[in-house]
């Protein structure tokens, strides 16, 4: 009798203070954790060796204020394959948020959104034929715009739209947001060995 009360002090010690939530909702896994007045909670599908996932992060007690979306996808299948999948995964998390609390999103850049490389294909061409780029390219730091290649590159993903199946996806969900800034811009050469755009390693994306 007493070993068996001694184990069941010794599990109540184990028990963390703030355990992890795990569901599953149609097959979508729901994974909450909570950091003092920040909480995190991760939406994910599988399919295979894709993972579709979605974290949400707020750091105000109504799940309702000022919400930042987040993709953590990690998938090598092509965008329009799998929509239905990142539609599954929305549609669960905008059961906790509405879609109006959602103020910003942060991706990876376009390679991870579409990993086949034709969005990035798109802004090879597109900073090719970029008068505002080649002379960036060229003049740097005196180029006569003054912008730096971060806002060159958000420019001309604008001006190209290869991520427009992308926006349709949010759009589609009441989630309506467009290229606002991004961070660490990465070059390749083209055909002729020229210094062209291609990606960038984070998207800002701002509600519209």
């Amino acid at each position: 009798m007493k070993y068996i009360y001694f184990i069941f002090l010794f599990s109540l010690s184990c028990t963390p203070k703030n355990p992890e939530l795990k569901t599953t909702e149609n097959a979508v896994t729901v994974k909450t954790e909570t950091y003092n007045s920040r909480s995190e909670t991760y939406y994910s599908v599988t399919d295979g060796n894709c993972k579709i996932a979605w974290q949400t992060t707020w750091t105000n007690q109504d799940q309702n204020i000022d919400v930042q979306l987040i993709n953590r996808t990690q998938c090598d299948k092509p965008f329009q394959q799998v929509i239905k999948l990142h539609d599954q995964v929305i549609d669960r998390l905008l059961k906790d948020h509405k879609p109006a609390s959602i103020k910003n999103l942060m991706t990876g850049g376009l390679k991870t959104l579409q990993p086949d490389g034709s969005w990035n294909v798109a802004i090879v061409n597109a900073s090719r034929d970029s008068k505002e780029y080649l002379d960036f390219r060229n003049n740097y730091p005196k180029h006569a715009s003054g912008k730096s290649s971060n806002q060159i590159f958000a420019e001309l993903v604008k001006q190209t739209q290869p991520h427009a199946d992308f926006k349709q996806m949010l759009a589609s969900h009441g989630l309506n947001f467009e290229l606002s800034s991004v961070e660490k811009v990465f070059t390749t050469k083209d055909e002729q060995g020229k210094t062209v755009l291609e990606d960038a390693g984070s998207l800002w994306w701002s509600s519209i």
